[in-house]
């Protein structure tokens, strides 16, 4: 590209970005139930320890699953649950039908973040070429302002008074014409913009959150915690501010996925998850899930003498729950552990004494808080 401008750079490597994005897009895999090869294990049967841990890597997935354009959350939730449930009671797996499945499925989940990064390459390809377009106008405009100037030169070097005189009228006439017509452009052009980046950043936006929230239960997700627990611990070290961590389990939790299944499970976790977020409804309370039935809560500005009691709050907002799960009213309590951050000691460290603190909880009999 020797000898080229910098926009006609631009240009050609834009040209070529969006040449090489030619990705078609696959329609939705569709939730098929799992070709049954063998009859289920009789009842007793316990899976082996390898098939329990990717049955738990199967629901895994979907459970941390994000709504696709041609795939909802539940659609997408349910196939990878379907299967989870299949290698884990069938003696006999559809191990072919598995592989097709999750193939299928990475594959769609690839194209559909391809789709949309060349959704956004392509937008803003859109506001360089109009920019492209304003310069090109503009020195078209600055062509014919200086072929009435030239003109006007002329007039005053050769031309009398009275020539002058017309000639002077008509050349800010043309003028005054260029510079609105410039104006109103350059104007209207600049609103299309500002609305087109505005779409962008909505969008950009909404992806975001998206990848900092829990697919199931709409909250935090546990990479959101992490950097949030890095950004509290450094903020108290520095200012000394109080802040708490509290860790959250639901206690016999497995035992309800076992006997009433996993989509049980999970309106078990999206009911202790609302619960937990109207227990903790400041703007500054930050709660998440921490994994499986794990959840994590971040109180700032919260002194040690308080933690007692923001640790009923939490068991008492699970205790009151009546989960309906079909003609079944389910009841369901947490085991809570709690520690303030120590001024000079790390994350990891923080973590430690309330995870600490959580099992002490567990121990002690469930449906109880212990302080780290």
């Amino acid at each position: 590209m020797t000898g080229m401008s910098a926009w006609n750079k631009i240009q050609s490597w834009l040209n070529t970005e969006l040449a090489s994005d030619s990705t078609a897009r696959p329609t939705a895999p569709v939730a098929t139930a799992p070709k049954v090869v063998q009859s289920p294990a009789p009842p007793g049967t316990a899976s082996s320890e390898p098939t329990k841990t990717l049955a738990w890597v199967l629901q895994t997935f979907g459970d941390e699953n994000f709504d696709l354009e041609t795939g909802s959350l539940p659609e997408q939730r349910e196939g990878w649950s379907l299967w989870a449930n299949h290698v884990e009671h069938q003696t006999v797996p559809d191990w072919n039908g598995l592989r097709k499945f999750v193939g299928s499925q990475r594959k769609f989940e690839s194209s559909f973040v391809t789709h949309n990064v060349k959704e956004l390459r392509s937008t803003l390809w859109d506001l360089l070429q109009r920019l492209g377009n304003t310069v090109v106008q503009d020195a078209l405009d600055d062509g014919t302002l200086g072929e009435q100037l030239q003109k006007l030169r002329i007039v005053v070097e050769e031309k009398p008074v009275e020539d002058i005189r017309r000639e002077v009228l008509s050349a800010v006439e043309t003028i005054g014409n260029l510079v609105h017509k410039r104006q109103s452009r350059q104007r209207r052009e600049i609103e299309e913009a500002v609305n087109q980046l505005g779409t962008v950043r909505k969008e950009l936006s909404k992806t975001r959150k998206e990848m900092s929230q829990d697919g199931l239960t709409r909250l935090f997700n546990r990479a959101s915690f992490d950097e949030h627990l890095q950004a509290m611990t450094a903020l108290g070290n520095l200012t000394g501010e109080p802040c708490v961590l509290i860790m959250v389990d639901i206690d016999h939790f497995k035992s309800v996925n076992d006997r009433l299944g996993h989509p049980a499970g999970d309106e078990v976790l999206r009911q202790v998850a609302d619960a937990l977020a109207r227990a903790f409804p400041r703007r500054t309370d930050f709660v998440a899930r921490y994994g499986g039935e794990e959840f994590a809560i971040i109180l700032p500005d919260t002194p040690v003498a308080e933690i007692p009691s923001l640790c009923n709050r939490a068991l008492e907002a699970v205790r009151i729950l009546r989960i309906a799960l079909g003609e079944e009213e389910l009841k369901t309590t947490i085991s809570v552990g709690a520690a303030n951050l120590r001024r000079g000691e790390t994350p990891k460290q923080w973590l430690e004494r309330a995870d600490k603190a959580l099992y002490a909880a567990k121990n002690g009999g469930r449906n109880t808080s212990r302080l780290g």
